[in-house]
C-alpha cells in the first residue's frame, strides 16, 4: 500500500499544528493530524478505516480518501 518513506519536516509540524487546531482540538487527534499534514504535503492520497476520522481534513485538500472495507 505504501509505496514510499517521507520524513516528517518541520513544515509538516506546523501543518500538523494548524489542522489540530482548526479541525476542533479533539482529545487523541494529533497523531490523525501529523498523518494528515504529512500525506497532504506528499500529494498522497489517505487509506483509512476509520473514515470519520480524516473525513474533517477534505477542507485542507484531502481529497483521495479510501476507505478500507473489513
Amino acid at each position: 500500500m505504501v509505496d514510499r518513506y517521507d520524513a516528517f519536516a518541520l513544515e509538516h509540524g506546523s501543518v500538523a499544528a494548524l489542522l489540530f487546531n482548526r479541525s476542533g482540538r479533539r482529545r487523541g487527534s494529533l497523531a490523525d493530524c501529523v498523518i494528515a499534514a504529512t500525506a497532504l504535503g506528499a500529494r498522497a492520497d489517505f487509506a483509512t478505516c476509520n473514515e470519520a476520522e480524516l473525513h474533517r481534513f477534505r477542507d485542507f485538500g484531502a481529497q483521495r480518501i479510501t476507505v478500507c472495507r473489513g
